[in-house]
């Protein structure tokens, strides 16, 4: 069995690898998220989801082999779940214009 102090070092080192990858990743997801959802703050709520995700992965030890295209598959997921965003007004009025 694993003594505590081996424990702590695990856990501060997974902790050291998440927020590695929350830094690398975190402005990159949050622009391909904001791109498919027009409301900020629900952006950012699915932006927080997506690495709540990530860090309960960490945490029951599933095997995450390519973390970057996990998050950006989690991220869309979470898009889905969402719901259809509200449609683009000025796309609204260009096809009503057309008609």
């Amino acid at each position: 069995m694993k003594d505590a102090a081996s424990l702590e070092r695990m856990s501060l080192e997974q902790d050291r690898r998440i927020s590695e990858v929350v830094g690398r990743e975190q402005s990159r997801l949050r622009n391909f998220i904001r791109r498919r959802v027009p409301d900020p703050r629900d952006a950012e709520d699915i932006l927080q989801e997506v690495f709540y995700e990530l860090v309960e992965a960490n945490r029951l030890l599933m095997p995450i082999e390519h973390v970057t295209g996990w998050l950006f598959r989690v991220a869309r997921n979470r898009e889905l779940k969402a719901g259809p965003s509200a449609p683009d007004p000025g796309r609204v009025l260009v096809a009503l214009h057309r008609t």
